[in-house]
């Protein structure tokens, strides 16, 4: 009895220390939710003083060496919480987050990588085997063979690359296919590796995993979705797979462990409250068609004080530099170019957008254009805007949605393509390529 009062205070003076770590002495620099930070800051703190107050309350029972009732009760809750913890582990790693083909849970999966974990969409065919052809096949059931017979471009990117049409022939990276194909005379591949939710990070640590699995490309692009893409991956986190969908967790094995909100099982929680809230709000009636719904406005305020208001600091973007910088380079490495593709945040193209938010207004703390001469200095051999083409054009969008509608995945498409062609002929001579035949 008494090593277990002794685990127990260990346990809980861990815990104090990692959330006065992570919450108050800056182990961690940026929140870890974009939403929800005053819920998890009030938890974080109750958590806190509970386990402060345990701890020392335990503590006295074993200085006045008494054996009080309460105390066994306390203990034992908390063994239970540990073991409630591991067996939510277990079943999570086990039948949920680290199986392409599993049926529970939300739609990824993530898989050891040699430069850390990569996540991606479960398989649309779940149950059959996993196979690297089929990495890809969830959106629109493509396949791609290790080492094809015609050039092939790499697309990295997010949910602007994994496709947001309603079909395949209409999906930006395939027209950009076809129109490479069209510009250059000769047949071509464009790879979508898309992943929606990716961050810069994501996309280079996947870059590693598609090289050690063995596929071969004749170029990489990189798409760079300036509405989040500056804040998806933050330094100090990282993101990984809990209940089939990702989240945002620190690097940190201690904070991981022992940080109340880095538990499986208070994640789990916020995904079963995210899903009921995302069911509520699909059955809430109004604000359909074309009319810009408040939670769609909200959500775009919020994401205008983050990327262009004051609060924004440069250390994300230079986050997002060296990541750009290390696919460069292993796009030199293999000999291949490489291209940054710029996707415009909507707020920028869209002109009611941004009178519905605020943006335009003389008084408004927004500097649209402030990321301009950050994004002219990326590094890439190519670097396309897609601002260029949707300059205040916002029915290329989804109504109420950041992505592109059919047409606008078309125009995306077909620009993109166009810009990219030129260069390609340069560098890929007629019959040559840097996949094995």
């Amino acid at each position: 009895m008494k090593i277990g009062r002794a685990l127990a205070v260990v346990l809980l003076v861990g815990v104090a220390a990692a959330i006065v770590a992570q919450d108050h002495m800056g182990a961690l620099q940026y929140p870890l939710f974009n939403t929800g930070v005053r819920a998890m800051a009030l938890f974080s703190g109750l958590a806190l003083a509970g386990s402060v107050a345990l701890a020392l309350a335990l503590g006295a029972e074993w200085w006045w060496q008494r054996d009080w009732r309460w105390a066994r009760a306390a203990t034992t809750g908390i063994g239970m919480l540990v073991l409630v913890e591991a067996i939510v582990s277990l079943v999570d790693i086990t039948l949920v987050s680290r199986s392409p083909t599993a049926v529970l849970g939300g739609p990824y999966y993530e898989t050891k990588s040699t430069d850390g974990w990569v996540w991606l969409r479960k398989h649309g065919d779940r149950g059959t085997p996993s196979t690297p052809e089929a990495m890809f096949a969830a959106r629109f059931g493509e396949r791609y063979a290790l080492a094809p017979s015609v050039p092939r471009l790499l697309f990295l990117g997010d949910s602007y690359t994994e496709g947001s049409a309603s079909a395949l022939e209409h999906n930006y990276p395939k027209v950009a296919e076809r129109t490479i194909a069209r510009v250059l005379g000769r047949p071509v591949e464009v790879m979508n590796a898309g992943v929606a939710g990716y961050g810069p990070f994501d996309a280079l640590q996947l870059l590693a995993h598609l090289r050690t699995v063995g596929f071969s490309f004749d170029a990489v692009v990189f798409n760079l979705y300036v509405g989040n893409d500056i804040t998806d991956n933050l330094p100090g986190t990282e993101r990984r797979i809990v209940a089939g969908v990702p989240g945002r967790f620190p690097v940190s094995t201690s904070l991981r462990m022992l940080h109340p909100v880095n538990s499986r099982t208070v994640r789990y929680a916020l995904v079963g409250r995210t899903m009921l809230n995302a069911g509520a709000a699909i059955a809430a009636p109004g604000g359909g068609g074309g009319a810009l719904r408040q939670t769609y406005i909200a959500t775009m305020r919020e994401r205008l004080e983050l990327t262009y208001g004051a609060r924004r600091d440069s250390l994300p973007l230079e986050h997002v530099h060296a990541a750009l910088h290390r696919m460069r380079e292993t796009a030199a490495a293999l000999g291949v170019p490489f291209a940054v593709v710029v996707h415009a945040d909507p707020l920028v193209v869209d002109p009611v957008l941004r009178a519905a938010v605020g943006a335009d207004a003389p008084a408004a703390p927004y500097d649209l254009g402030r990321l301009d001469a950050w994004l002219a200095s990326l590094p890439a051999d190519l670097l396309v805007m897609t601002s260029e083409a949707l300059a205040e054009r916002g029915e290329w969008f989804l109504p109420n949605d950041t992505h592109l509608n059919d047409a606008g995945n078309v125009h995306v498409g077909e620009y993109v393509g166009g810009r990219l062609a030129a260069p390609l002929a340069a560098v890929w001579p007629r019959g040559e390529t840097n996949s094995p035949r």
